[in-house]
């Protein structure tokens, strides 16, 4: 009879360690509805420097090798689709076309799924032509503004809006949200 309960109470561990593990993947994961915040095809983990906040949104970049930024000084977006919905290759030719973002300092980077940035621009590098800034994503270079995939499929695009002392506001956000169009595939 005692052997039974052991049992009975080490696979409840067992099932609920699994279980744990599990739920707290599946919390700290990109495509999360419940700690990130939708922006279009755009999302983004809005509270992950905020010391109050869950310590799944701060996983989130932990899991990828960084610290997350404070949450009042900079807004990070992540994009890993085109707006057709389909996964960035680096196989094909991107347009990201949008309006320049007016915070204090920008930038636009591809992030390998290791969390490496492999090619990185910033409002400073940019040619910009009425306010709207167009940038290439190929593997091979690309007339005016160019972002290299570095020979691998990105894991995902990165905007970074560096705001100042106070965050932007969602329709800020949503207003200065680049468009991502694949223009060919080899």
């Amino acid at each position: 009879m005692a052997a039974g309960s052991t049992i009975r109470f080490a696979s409840s561990l067992l099932i609920g360690a699994a279980l744990g593990v599990a739920s707290a993947h599946y919390m700290a994961q990109q495509s999360n509805p419940l700690v990130n915040e939708r922006h279009g095809r755009w999302y983004a983990w809005p509270t992950s420097g905020d010391p109050r906040s869950s310590p799944y949104s701060q996983a989130r970049f932990l899991l990828d090798g960084h610290l997350p930024e404070h949450f009042t000084e900079v807004t990070t977006l992540y994009r890993s689709h085109d707006d057709d919905g389909g996964r960035l290759s680096q196989s094909c030719v991107y347009l990201v076309s949008m309006k320049r973002p007016e915070v204090r300092r920008w930038t636009l980077s591809l992030v390998n799924d290791n969390g490496a940035a492999t090619s990185l621009v910033t409002q400073d590098d940019v040619i910009s032509v009425a306010g709207n800034v167009d940038v290439h994503l190929a593997d091979v270079p690309q007339p005016g503004n160019w972002l290299d995939f570095g020979g691998e499929d990105p894991g995902r695009l990165v905007l970074r809006l560096y705001d100042g002392d106070e965050r932007a506001s969602p329709a800020d956000i949503d207003a200065s949200l680049p468009r991502v169009m694949r223009e060919r595939c080899s």
